[in-house]
């Protein structure tokens, strides 16, 4: 079935493909622009670890996971499976499904070497939200040091932290500076940090100490 710029592969319902567009559509008004994407739903965890080496090549799966994008491809647990394969709820599959989502738009953008990867996960959870509360909750952890997958592991893996920083980010300076970031990342090979000052005028070290002082 093809919704709008959705290939979706399963058995979808109406409710179901009102909950595709709406999260298709919350990405394609933050990135304002249209991508092609693939969605595959599946019920069983033998499923998503198939679809996964068949998109990516690997076929471990975390016990929370319930969904994975790469590249264009995005496989997904049905939303009445959540909480049948894992800790999450149902009612959390809307935001589960933008946030994968925001991963196939950020990867017209994943040319770049050094994309922090707070940034990989917060700019997703930040849309994926649509409504961050105005106070954050927790510790902030040092987002000029999270680069790898590795580094956001060992912090906690702070997806929530993340989308906060990016909210405070967008509310102070504005969506467009993110997307001039993201330009930037896609077209040169300057690292994320010395692009970020370019951007935002000032450095990335400053810019978490803001963001601790508004949020304490």
């Amino acid at each position: 079935m093809k919704i709008k710029g959705v290939e979706v592969f399963g058995d979808i319902s109406n409710s179901l493909k009102q909950k595709i567009l709406k999260a298709y559509n919350l990405n394609k008004d933050f990135f304002s622009k249209s991508i092609n994407i693939e969605i595959l739903f599946v019920k069983t965890d033998v499923e998503f670890r198939n679809e996964l080496k068949r998109i990516c090549g690997k076929a471990e799966r975390e016990p929370w996971v319930v969904g994975h994008a790469s590249g264009k491809k995005i496989v997904i647990f049905y939303p009445e499976c959540f909480n049948k394969v894992s800790n999450h709820s149902e009612e959390e599959f809307d935001f589960v499904l933008a946030h994968e989502i925001s991963h196939c738009f950020l990867s017209e953008y994943f040319r770049h070497k050094n994309l922090l990867f707070w940034f990989v996960e917060g700019l997703p959870n930040y849309i994926a939200s649509n409504k961050l509360p105005k106070k954050k909750t927790g510790k902030s952890p040092k987002f000029s040091k999270i680069i790898t997958p590795k580094d956001f592991k060992a912090a906690g893996n702070p997806y929530r932290q993340s989308g906060y920083f990016v909210a405070f980010l967008v509310e102070k300076y504005g969506k467009e500076k993110v997307l001039q970031l993201l330009i930037k990342l896609r077209d040169t090979t300057e690292s994320f940090s010395d692009l970020f000052e370019q951007v935002y005028e000032l450095n990335l070290k400053k810019a978490e100490q803001d963001f601790i002082k508004r949020h304490k």
